[in-house]
Order: structure tokens, then C-alpha cells, then sequence
């Protein structure tokens, strides 16, 4: 008896190390699952972060790319179109931005013949077309009719600009074009940053910023951090004829599992309290067996007592499916004679020996096999086990995503700040004539702006955020808008929609809108009918 309840214990231990060791295994998989998914989340904000910094760059040259455009347009509508005569123009472009301005200059043929402030006068003369990479820029202005982005550059008081220079066209007889010359306009470095480098500081980022020149020979570091960014997410994009390559990583490294510590830690935990409850459980289920059995059986024999006999035959009369049993009793003549004789030790081996013959002429799974007997003489049981396993539902499950794609109607998603795409369905694609979603994307610009007519964008911007403050006033949960316009597909065809939206907080891109956009057939006739 004490054999078996060692090997029981040891086998109990055995299954409790056993659980551990799979809830150990288990709870790794799960923990570094989670951890990818930590590292993979970190690492796509902070590539939208990098996204939103180049965008806010971007806006920064913004206005230095506007007073080239103006001059230009300037110089080209002009009357007297000699350089000397637009000093005044310069002053009030100047004081009109807001950008850290060194100074404008306007160069006819590519020698500088107008600067302001008039601080910078040692600058007249210079042909811009003497250094080399000026050159290679002006060289693609030109020919692109566009500006380009030129830098950095020490000036002669030893400070940095970056350069925004956008060819002169004088309209001649017969609608041609002939080359006036260059404007010209120098921000300061780092100032022109200034804006961006706080956001990302605040943002607690370390950043490096890099730029090519026009020929893409190579990257250029004009902005970066105290500390470098380790391990970085990039985002590259042009603007000005030039290539940008940002890159950005947490100040602090990717720090992970300081947010993890506590899923570490109740993982942990929880593993430990399996551990000791499988333990637990078994070690109660292995004495609830050895009470019931001290209760069935005779502690000298180890056969079943006469509690044990009447619930054993209760038991098997109960059976729905046994028809008959067979029970054996046996009874040993003049045994108060061994006892009486030999003594009650004698008596008790004697008996030892009697139960030992049962166990070896009666088969433990005697019951067992006859029940499996009875059971293979029924014909319907083997049949009706495969009747069962060939009659099993297999349920299916629909992605999401797949649904929402898929939908008969036309669904956007759009953040409601910047009014970038973030969601396009089929049907939508569809709506505008595209091939596919990076198709539909790159006809829209990734904006809602390039959704609507551009006759119609601003009244359709305007009416959707009065109907959003009006519900904000009303104090309504979801603010819900509903407009009228114009769009015009990839194949040219105008079409009327009806914008059906709400605005709703979303926990990883802010405010963003959901719009489902109904196609208007009874504006669509109308029109027709208006045209002809």
C-alpha cells in the first residue's frame, strides 16, 4: 500500500512539473508574442510621427516656396521687368512672412541684379551659376519649370540658408516662353527648424535629418539630434527636386518591457498558482480515491467489503444497457478451525492468500470486458460512432476587414485634422473608376480634399464642421454630417454624392471621420439635363 501511494505521489509530481513546464512554455510564446507586437506598435507610431514631422517641414519651406512662385508671377506679368524696378515688391513680400528670412534675390540671367534687405548688397554681381552644384540645381529648375531646394549654404557671414530658387519665364509673341532669370529666396539654418525640432523634443524622439541634391548623389546630414537615434524608423520623401530622408527612434531606446512588467509579472504568477492548484487537485482526488477505497474494500484483503459489495451491485443494476451479471460468492468451510488451531495471524495469511487466487482467476477488467462484449453484439454501435463524426458543422468565420471591403456601399475613413486616407473599400475604389486601392490613393493624393470637385471643396469643408459644431452644441454623442457635391473620377466623369459622416475619437489616430458616400442619380440627371 505504501508502494503505491509513493508511485502515485510520484507520478502526481511528475504531472504537476509537466503543467508547469507547458504554462512556462505557453506563457513565453504569449509574452513574446506580446512583446512583438509592443515593438512592432512603438515602431509604427513613431514612423506616423516621422510622417507628420516631414509633412510639418514641408510647411515650413511652404512659405519660401510661395514668395518664388509670386515673384516669378510677378516679374512675368510685369510691364518693367528689369530687376532694379521690384525692390519694393521684395519689401512687401518680406514683410508679409513669417519664415527666419536672410534675404530675396532676383537674378535675370543668373547674375544677381536685386537683393534685399539691402544689407546683403555684396551679393549683386554674384553669378549663381558659378558654383557648381548651384548650377546642377538651377540647370533642373529650369528644366522641370518648378523650384528646387538648394543646401545648406554658408553665406559670407558665416551662417547657414538653405536656397528656394524657381525660374522666370517672360511670355512673348505667339504664347513662348523666354528664360528672364532666377528669384531667389534664403532662409536661415537650424531657424527654419526651429518648429519642427520642438515637436520632436517634445515628442521625446531623437531624429537625423538628410537631404540630396538634385542629382540624388548622395545624403547630406542638415539636422540631428544631441543624441542619435538608435535602431531608427525612416520615412523618405521629395520635395523642392531634392531627396528627404528622415529617421527617428526614442530617446530612451525602444523601452518595452517597462509597459510589459506588469503583464510579466501576473503571468508569472498566474503559472505559479496552476502549478500548485493541478497539484492541489490532484493530490485531493488521489485521497478521495483512497477514502472511498477504505471504504469499499477490506483493509486485510483489499477485496470489497460488504458496503463495497452492495454499491458495486446497486451500481451495476442501474446500468440502462446490462441485461444480466453474474455474481460469485464464496464462503471457505470450517475456517474458525485455522484460527482456532494456528491462530488468528495464520487465519489472517490464509485469507491473504484466498484473495490473492481471486484476483489472479477473476480478470480486474472482468466487468470491462463484458461490457464490451455486449456492446460489439449490438450492430449499431460502431455505425453509429462514424454517423456521428460524418455529421460534425464546421462553422465560418468572416474577417472584418473582408466584410467592410466588400460591402455593397461606398466606405472612407479619413483623419479629420490632416484629411489623410486612412481607409478605402472596394466599392469606393470602384466609384471613382480606379484599378485598385493604390491606385484610388495615388489619384486622390491620399486626401478628402482629392476627393471632392475643386469647385466644391471649400463650401463641402465649411458645411460639414458647421454641422459638427452644431452637434457639439446640441450635446450629442456622435456628430453626424450630411452634404451634397461633386466628384470627378480617374476617367473624367462628373458625378453627384450624397456624404453621409461622423466624427468619432479613435484611441490611435485622434479624431477621424467615417463617411459612407451615396451616389445622387437624381443630381446626376439633373445636370445632364442642365448641360444640354
Amino acid at each position: 500500500m505504501k508502494l503505491s501511494e509513493s508511485r502515485q505521489q510520484s507520478k502526481n509530481i511528475i504531472i504537476t512539473a509537466c503543467v508547469f513546464l507547458i504554462g512556462l512554455l505557453c506563457w513565453g510564446v504569449m509574452l513574446q508574442d506580446l512583446y512583438t507586437k509592443r515593438i512592432l506598435s512603438l515602431r509604427e507610431h513613431c514612423r506616423l510621427d516621422a510622417v507628420v514631422f516631414a509633412d510639418e517641414l514641408q510647411q515650413d519651406f511652404s512659405e519660401g516656396e510661395s514668395i518664388v512662385k509670386a515673384l516669378a508671377l510677378t516679374i512675368g506679368n510685369s510691364q518693367n521687368q528689369s530687376a532694379e524696378g521690384l525692390g519694393h515688391v521684395m519689401e512687401i513680400v518680406a514683410s508679409r512672412t513669417d519664415i527666419p528670412l536672410d534675404s530675396i534675390l532676383l537674378a535675370p540671367n543668373g547674375v544677381v541684379a536685386a537683393v534685399y534687405p539691402d544689407s546683403q548688397s555684396s551679393a549683386l554681381g554674384y553669378d549663381i551659376f558659378a558654383e557648381p552644384k548651384r548650377k546642377l540645381a538651377m540647370q533642373y529648375s529650369l528644366q522641370a519649370h518648378a523650384f528646387a531646394v538648394i543646401g545648406p549654404i554658408e553665406t559670407t557671414g558665416g551662417g547657414m540658408v538653405m536656397a528656394i530658387v524657381n525660374p522666370v519665364f517672360l511670355h512673348t509673341a505667339g504664347d513662348k516662353e523666354s528664360l528672364w532669370g532666377f528669384a531667389n529666396v534664403l532662409v536661415k539654418v537650424p531657424d527654419i527648424f526651429a518648429k519642427t525640432v520642438a515637436n520632436l523634443d517634445q515628442s521625446g524622439l531623437a531624429y537625423q535629418l538628410e537631404k540630396t541634391g538634385v542629382s540624388h548623389d548622395g545624403y547630406v546630414t542638415i539636422l540631428e539630434s544631441d543624441v542619435p537615434p538608435t535602431d531608427p524608423v525612416s520615412y523618405t520623401f521629395s520635395y523642392g527636386g531634392c531627396q528627404w530622408h528622415m529617421q527617428v527612434a526614442p530617446k530612451d531606446g525602444w523601452q518595452v518591457m517597462g509597459p510589459l512588467s506588469m503583464a510579466v509579472t501576473l503571468g508569472f504568477l498566474t503559472l505559479i498558482m496552476l502549478t500548485v492548484l493541478t497539484y492541489v487537485l490532484l493530490y485531493m482526488h488521489d485521497r478521495q480515491k483512497r477514502l472511498r477505497r477504505l471504504a469499499m474494500t477490506d483493509q486485510l484483503t483489499g477485496l470489497l467489503n460488504r458496503h463495497g459489495l452492495e454499491s458495486v451491485i446497486q451500481e451495476r443494476l442501474n446500468q440502462d444497457k446490462m441485461d444480466q451479471a453474474i455474481f460469485v460468492q464464496l464462503d471457505i468451510d470450517d475456517f474458525k478451525l485455522i484460527n482456532d488451531i494456528f491462530g488468528h495471524r495464520i487465519g489472517d495469511e490464509a485469507l491473504r492468500h484466498l484473495a490473492v487466487i481471486m484476483r489472479v482467476f477473476f480478470p480486474r477488467d472482468a466487468d470491462t470486458a463484458l461490457y464490451t462484449v455486449k456492446l460489439r453484439g449490438k450492430n449499431g454501435c460502431c455505425r453509429y460512432a462514424q454517423g456521428m463524426a460524418a455529421t460534425r458543422r464546421v462553422q465560418m468565420g468572416f474577417s472584418l476587414r473582408d466584410v467592410v471591403f466588400n460591402l455593397p456601399a461606398s466606405i472612407l475613413i479619413y483623419d479629420a485634422e490632416s484629411e489623410e486616407i486612412l481607409f478605402a473599400n472596394q466599392e469606393l475604389i470602384s466609384l471613382f473608376e480606379c484599378d485598385d486601392l493604390d491606385d484610388f490613393l495615388a489619384y486622390t493624393k491620399r486626401r478628402f480634399r482629392g476627393i471632392v470637385h475643386p469647385d466644391d471643396y471649400e463650401q463641402v469643408d465649411t458645411s460639414i464642421w458647421q454641422q459638427v459644431y452644431a452637434c457639439n452644441l446640441n450635446k450629442r454623442e456622435k456628430a453626424n454630417d450630411a452634404v451634397n457635391y461633386r466628384i470627378v473620377t480617374k476617367h473624367g466623369r462628373v458625378r453627384w454624392v450624397i456624404n453621409r459622416g461622423r466624427l468619432v475619437q479613435s484611441d490611435f489616430y485622434g479624431r477621424i471621420f467615417y463617411v459612407i458616400l451615396v451616389p445622387d442619380e437624381r443630381m446626376d440627371v439633373a445636370s445632364d439635363k442642365a448641360d444640354q
